[in-house]
């Protein structure tokens, strides 16, 4: 691990733990952290693959979610959450040596990641496949079979009736199907294949968990 991603994580660590929201939501703490990491570090193989600086996709990765550990209102901090964590990791991004085209891409692409338009006008900087690549890395790993398992949980899937999980499972493939009819364009190729793997698992286990539900039914063919 570098100096500067070494830096970057305690300071993500410090901002998360200096929030008072989550003092008293440890998990929702411990899900933001975990998932920064997790975005870094897919970040971080697109850059890799795709010939752009590791180093510094991991950084803007790893701070794309920053403003969640400042004051925290969910009507207020999320439409603009992008937004807020650029202009609150663009003073730490300096301390680290970062200036110029590089400091502009790092904060214009962890606000395009989730900013209004009127927000994300203010950041300098343009859009670019390194400011995009943060927005894949964060989509890649909201897909991924741990935000499944989070999202099903948050919909109280195993108390729900047959018919109700029948019809969560049809939202969910429904999403699935409009990601796989083009409507998920990526940067670059290596992100297309990252989410395209994704997707698939996903919809296996959508599919698996269907027919567990069918099979479920008391109507025996003998």
């Amino acid at each position: 691990m570098s100096e500067k991603i070494e830096k970057t994580l305690q300071f993500l660590k410090e901002t998360f733990d200096k929030s008072e929201y989550w003092k008293t939501r440890p998990e929702s703490k411990r899900y933001r952290y975990e998932h920064s990491i997790r975005v870094a570090k897919i970040g971080g193989e697109i850059a890799r693959q795709e010939g752009m600086d590791i180093e510094a996709m991991t950084i803007a990765c790893l701070l794309h979610d920053l403003s969640y550990g400042l004051d925290f209102n969910e009507e207020r901090t999320i439409p603009n959450h992008g937004y807020t964590s650029a202009v609150y990791a663009r003073p730490f991004l300096e301390n680290l040596g970062y200036s110029g085209e590089m400091l502009n891409n790092i904060c214009y692409g962890i606000a395009f990641h989730c900013s209004e338009p009127n927000k994300l006008a203010l950041i300098e900087g343009e859009k670019n496949t390194f400011t995009d690549t943060i927005l894949d890395a964060d989509g890649i790993d909201h897909n991924s079979i741990y935000r499944l398992y989070e999202d099903l949980t948050k919909e109280n899937f195993l108390i729900k009736t047959p018919e109700e999980q029948q019809k969560i499972i049809w939202e969910y493939k429904g999403y699935i199907d409009y990601c796989d009819n083009g409507h998920s364009w990526k940067a670059t190729k290596t992100a297309e294949k990252l989410f395209a793997e994704n997707m698939r698992f996903r919809r296996e286990v959508i599919e698996k968990l269907q027919k567990l539900i069918d099979d479920s039914k008391a109507d025996f063919q003998l």
